[in-house]
């Protein structure tokens, strides 16, 4: 396949060190949160200045494919 073709594939593959990766095709979507920050805290919990990173709502376009890590990291809220 080549940039800019917009076909369809559904591919998890490995690497030696047994870590997944899944395929990430061309694409546009849109990123980041719909409500204020204020209001995702209300809902979700926390601080509104935890949620700025997701505002404001924005169109992503892809325009290479890649793959990425499929496989959840573990969550550690004492890091932040």
């Amino acid at each position: 396949m080549k940039d800019g073709d917009q076909t369809t594939v559904e591919a998890k593959v490995a690497n030696s060190l047994s870590m997944k990766f899944a395929y990430i095709p061309l694409g546009s979507f849109l990123m980041g949160c719909g409500i204020s920050a204020e209001e995702t805290a209300r809902q979700y919990g926390g601080e509104a200045s935890l949620f700025d990173g997701e505002h404001p709502r924005h169109r992503v376009t892809l325009t290479r494919r890649f793959f990425s890590r499929s496989q959840a990291l573990p969550y550690a809220p004492e890091i932040h």
